[in-house]
């Protein structure tokens, strides 16, 4: 999913879809704005029933610097951070 709406995120998407197929993946990238992107994220259904495999989402390094409070390091199911 790519948000185009967000400078933050219009060019991350791209180059990471660039790399991926690079090494051999094949990448469908949807553009959509971020109120989208998020609510296509809360679907936990298959890409192919408007599910979603992968989103791009900047983080700052006070936001992971601490393992503990590292929102995606948290492993505990469907009750974790999407991603």
């Amino acid at each position: 999913m790519h948000s185009t709406d967000l400078q933050v995120l219009t060019n991350s998407a791209p180059v990471a879809k660039s790399l991926l197929e690079r090494g051999g993946f094949k990448v469908n990238m949807i553009d959509m704005d971020w109120q989208s992107l998020v609510a296509r994220r809360a679907k936990k259904v298959p890409a192919s029933e408007g599910g979603w495999s992968a989103f791009m989402t900047p983080w700052v390094a006070a936001d992971v610097l601490n393992p503990v409070s590292t929102m995606f390091m948290a492993a505990n199911g469907a009750a974790a951070a999407p991603g």
